[in-house]
Formats: structure tokens, C-alpha cells, sequence
């Protein structure tokens, strides 16, 4: 679920801020990997709320749920305050493909639950 004001800001994102947020999000992800869990995850699960998926985008944390409306619920709930990016799996499909053709690399995601 993105703003008119995240998607201005993204469509005048320079080459060199994607490789930083790429190398911040692989540094990001390395830590979440020394500590098993990502803090945001694990906010999110004792509020009640249970990605299917998490990546990071743009040095954002982004959680993927199985519906629209759990994503919207999680996000609605401020359990993060601003942090992290909130989609449903139709709808983060579109997204990835997108942002990899923006980045010309492919996004790692990180599968919680999987059908």
C-alpha cells in the first residue's frame, strides 16, 4: 500500500540511493540473521499480527500478509509507528516486479509461511 508520496519520492530515487539502500538492506538483513529475528517481526507477532514474508525495500522493513486487509489491519494498528511497508501477496507480487526492474536486482524474501 503505497502513498502518493512514497511513490514521488520513489520515482526520484538516483542509482546510487538504490545501491545504498540496497547495501543498508543487506546489512539490515545480516543483523536480523545474527540475531534470528527481526525486531519489527516480532512487534508485529505480539500484536497480533502474522506475515506470511519479510524483505526489505528501500531500507525498509516490508511485511507481506496473506490478504489486502490483513496488511491494511497491521499497518492501521501503528504497532510500528511510520516503519516498514504493509502488502498483501497479490498486490506485493506487482510490487516486487516492479522494484526489481527499478533496481535491476532480485529481492530476497525471506518466507515465513508459505501455501
Amino acid at each position: 500500500m503505497r502513498s502518493k508520496v512514497a511513490e514521488t519520492i520513489l520515482e526520484r530515487i538516483t542509482q546510487q540511493q538504490i545501491e545504498e539502500a540496497r547495501k543498508r538492506a543487506e546489512e539490515l538483513i545480516e543483523e536480523s540473521d545474527r540475531n534470528g529475528i527481526s525486531y519489527y517481526l516480532d512487534a508485529l507477532n505480539k500484536a497480533g499480527h502474522f506475515p506470511i514474508g519479510i524483505t526489505d525495500m528501500a531500507g525498509e522493513e516490508t511485511f507481506i500478509f496473506r490478504t489486502e486487509k490483513e496488511a491494511k489491519k497491521a499497518w492501521q494498528s501503528r504497532t510500528l509507528g511510520n516503519a516498514g511497508w504493509f502488502y498483501g501477496i497479490k498486490s506485493f507480487r506487482k510490487e516486487k516486479k516492479w522494484w526489481e526492474e527499478l533496481t535491476n536486482r532480485e529481492l530476497k524474501v525471506y518466507w515465513i509461511w508459505k501455501k
